[in-house]
């Protein structure tokens, strides 16, 4: 799978972190998604920001099926 745009590609790992409890690491230089997504929006990324308005939302996260 491809991802397009970068907010859903911070989206997917945002949810990978959420369910797997660790922390993305980038593998070419070892810093975290928190650290690359700061440097990229700006030193306020860390900051709590209003969510963007839009008219569209990121599709929820779906379980995955375990085969019984």
């Amino acid at each position: 799978m491809i991802e397009i745009s970068p907010a859903y590609v911070d989206v997917a790992v945002e949810r990978w972190q959420a369910e797997t409890g660790k922390e993305a690491i980038l593998d070419g230089d070892g810093r975290t998604f928190a650290q690359v997504k700061a440097a990229r929006l700006g030193d306020d990324a860390e900051a709590p920001a209003d969510p963007p308005a839009t008219d569209t939302a990121p599709e929820p996260a779906r379980k995955r099926k375990t085969g019984a």
